[in-house]
């Protein structure tokens, strides 16, 4: 039982370091083995003999549904990337010009998120698994470029009418102006620049929201503005700090979420009585136990209505990167801290945590082991510049955020939260033709 402790701890910290460095699975693959192999060699040789012996007469059993597994994980690779690579599914960045003022709580960007819940892009099984159709992303994005800051929206070309039409029904005054791509960064080139990248994840629980403009009480009296304390206008000012030759960028990969996060919801407000509710005979029926609300703390009372509330929201799949990108004479690492800390206001019951972190290796013989840094990095900026996460080429762990918490983390601050370098219109535009199409 201690080699097998010693074992299961080696892998969970190999594990680990794996997330935290983005290594890729064919780097991950042989450390994995190493680390299994390792202690094995050492502690148990007879051991280590004793399992490649099992492992070999086995085989049969084994090896055959392991093979169909990658195979049919290939395929779908395979088809997926065929469908992606065509016309229809090109992609086009957008800038979002914001009006000068905004009266507007964030209520009106959840319910634009709502419009972009769409599956129908994967059509049928056979569309699915044969033809490789995947249902549509989209991507949120926010620039901070030599004290200028800009917002964008990425899509499918196809769906531009689809966007347009969901985004002025809220915001009327809001353009989307197709943009050339401020991520052509491409090759990363270590000895002139200097780049930092990293994915986030949730900290705890994903039933559990964040803190929500429900909670900072943006969700009412949206004219008033001695009311508005919006979380969003100190994000956005950490992308307002970077200075001559710095860049900061964030990008939210969202597509609809097939979780049941009503389930979830229920399952953790069960925990959450168990934990700290305890069984009461019912009056009515002595045999029957029952558990109260009133015997809860203040903060789990809380909690459970957070959960509960969320919870009734639809969801999105969510992926989150940041990137650091420098002249190497103007690269200020205190910049990684503010990208690190960057939800910090919106840590409520559940937080945003560093996911995979984009190091590397530092000396040249550790590409035998890591990719270098800028290999790495020239990866994290690829996936980023093609907007991929869900699909191939470029997987990533995706967590689920309803659309309550999205649109918390990604608004339009008002004319009181103005942001320096926030490039607003002034002018006022005109309403949307009538008749745009809303498919």
């Amino acid at each position: 039982m201690k080699v097998f402790d010693f074992v299961k701890e080696h892998l969970k910290s190999v594990h680990s370091y794996a997330t935290d460095h983005d290594i890729q699975s064919a780097h991950a693959f042989y450390l994995l083995l190493v680390a299994v192999l390792a202690p094995l060699a050492f502690l148990n040789p007879e051991g280590l003999l004793a399992i490649g012996v099992v492992l070999f007469v086995t085989s049969p059993l084994w090896f055959t549904p392991a093979l169909i597994y990658a195979i049919w994980n290939l395929w779908l690779d395979y088809i997926q990337l065929q469908f992606l690579a065509q016309d229809d599914q090109k992609g086009q960045l957008y800038e979002l010009i914001v009006p000068k003022t905004v009266h507007k709580s964030p209520k009106a960007m959840e319910l634009f998120f709502e419009g972009l819940l769409l599956t129908q892009g994967e059509g049928t099984g056979f569309d699915k698994y044969w033809k490789g159709r995947v249902r549509p992303w989209f991507s949120l994005e926010i620039v901070g470029k030599e004290g200028s800051v800009k917002m964008y929206l990425w899509c499918w070309e196809r769906y531009k009418e689809h966007v347009e039409a969901h985004l002025y029904a809220q915001y009327p005054e809001v353009k989307m102006v197709p943009v050339e791509d401020y991520t052509d960064v491409l090759p990363y080139n270590s000895e002139t620049h200097f780049a930092w990248g990293m994915r986030y994840k949730l900290s705890d629980e994903e039933a559990l929201p964040i803190k929500t403009y429900y909670d900072f009480g943006l969700h009412e009296n949206a004219d008033r503005v001695e009311t508005k304390i919006d979380p969003m206008v100190n994000m956005l000012e950490r992308f307002a700090l970077a200075g001559e030759g710095e860049q900061i960028w964030m990008q939210i990969l969202f597509q609809k979420s097939d979780r049941d996060v009503a389930n979830e919801a229920e399952e953790l407000i069960d925990k959450i009585y168990a934990d700290k509710s305890p069984e009461y005979p019912d009056p009515s029926n002595p045999d029957e136990k029952l558990r109260g609300m009133a015997l809860l703390t203040p903060t789990d009372r809380a909690k459970v209505e957070a959960v509960h509330r969320v919870s009734t929201k639809p969801a999105f799949d969510c992926i989150i990167r940041s990137v650091y990108y420098a002249d190497k004479e103007h690269h200020d690492t205190l910049r990684i801290q503010s990208i690190v800390k960057m939800f910090a206001n919106y840590n409520g019951f559940n937080s945003f945590a560093p996911d995979g972190v984009a190091l590397g290796g530092s000396y040249p013989w550790q590409d035998y082991t890591l990719p270098s840094h800028e290999k790495v990095m020239n990866t994290f900026i690829r996936a980023y510049q093609l907007r991929s996460g869900f699909r191939a080429p470029y997987k990533r762990p995706a967590i689920t955020l309803s659309t309550e918490e999205l649109a918390t983390i990604f608004h339009f601050p008002s004319e009181e939260g103005a942001v320096p370098g926030m490039d607003k219109s002034h002018a006022r535009s005109a309403a949307p033709p009538s008749n745009l199409p809303t498919g």
